[in-house]
């Protein structure tokens, strides 16, 4: 019963803060991971972005290129399409290139061209679901104000990113069941170092108490526990003396009060068998008077 009590108060006080506290470490790491790709994916099309646009820029004031011819190059020539999609849309949202070179024939939903469209910045930003898939994307006004490239959206496919915050979401979580694992090693451990010394006691203290003076405990570990063992072992060996010297005692007195009460028990009896002997009567009586003083004397040091 003191194991369970123990056990439980442990798990109630210690063992759920320490869940709690793992759980809470878990989510946040969780979507500090997340949020941390996130930002990085929404940090390179932004510093892409930067770079097309002041290219396009660059393109738009020099009177010797061919504006339109360079920027379409820009957008189908695009460094960074193996990693993200780069749309040229006109003043109505329709994709008018693209840095895979396909056309694309139908209208797409495109809430981040809205944004840009009503922004004060004229910068667009969406993360959701388009077509079932998850995408990040964020749409830039030309600023060269182009009627034909009104806009570039740069879109990022979010699968891979996703896949890599899920494994490391996991390796975190099985660090966390690894911790939780050993700290309820650590604590079992710990609390059995004090659980079994404590039910021995109690038990070594039971067979003290029902008389058994001679119940030992073994001192394990030089501890308060093993203090705690010194001091009931040195109380049974104090009780075990002090038992001792009562029953010597209780012999002694037995053996002092014995002699005087056997003289008075045999004179008395001695008058009995001779009541017509006045000698013997006398003599019994002087016996019986000594043997009640000694006994009366014997009572009153026993009292101090």
């Amino acid at each position: 019963m003191a194991m369970k009590k123990i056990t439980r108060r442990w798990f109630l006080n210690s063992f759920s803060i320490i869940l709690l506290m793992l759980c809470a470490i878990t989510v946040i790491a969780g979507f500090s991971v997340k949020s941390f790709y996130y930002s990085a994916a929404r940090q390179f099309i932004e510093s892409r972005a930067q770079v097309i646009s002041a290219q396009v820029v660059k393109y738009a004031s020099d009177s010797a290129t061919d504006y339109t011819a360079a920027a379409s190059a820009l957008v189908q020539n695009f460094s960074e399409k193996s990693k993200m999609e780069l749309m040229a849309l006109d003043d109505e949202g329709n994709v008018t290139l693209t840095s895979g070179g396909f056309a694309v024939m139908q209208k797409l939903s495109m809430p981040d061209f809205e944004e840009a469209r009503t922004s004060e910045n004229g910068v667009g930003y969406f993360q959701g679901m388009i077509d079932g898939e998850k995408v990040m994307a964020m749409t830039y006004l030309n600023p060269a104000g182009d009627d034909t490239l009104y806009a570039f959206r740069y879109m990022i496919s979010m699968t891979k990113i996703d896949a890599q915050v899920f494994l490391i979401d996991t390796v975190i979580g099985v660090i966390a069941v690894c911790v939780l694992l050993l700290v309820i090693w650590s604590s079992s451990y710990f609390l059995n170092s004090i659980v079994t010394p404590v039910g021995e006691i109690g038990k070594t203290a039971q067979k003290i108490a029902g008389g058994d003076f001679e119940s030992r405990l073994k001192k394990k570990n030089d501890d308060e526990i093993g203090s705690l063992c010194d001091a009931i072992n040195n109380m049974a060996g104090e009780l075990a003396a002090t038992e001792k010297m009562k029953n010597d005692f209780i012999s002694s007195v037995s053996h002092e009060l014995r002699t005087p009460l056997t003289a008075i028990k045999g004179w008395s009896e001695t008058i009995t068998d001779s009541p017509g002997d006045t000698e013997i009567t006398e003599k019994g009586m002087r016996v019986i008077t000594s043997e009640t003083d000694r006994l009366s004397q014997m009572v009153e040091e026993l009292l101090d």
